[in-house]
């Protein structure tokens, strides 16, 4: 898991998935709010089913 690669100690390396935690040291589970864009097709979201590191 890249967890572990990072040397990290959160839940997601002792159970070998991503949970929605709040631990000091996650490298994931982040919100991210995009607000007040006022230029139409600006930003593009682009979701890629595979794993491209951490």
């Amino acid at each position: 898991m890249d967890a572990k690669r990072l040397n990290k100690s959160t839940p997601c390396t002792t159970l070998g998935r991503c949970i929605d935690c709040g631990h000091r040291e996650r490298i994931c589970n982040d919100f991210v709010l995009i607000a007040g864009q006022f230029i139409k097709d600006r930003i593009k979201v682009i979701l890629v089913n595979e794993e491209l590191g951490y």
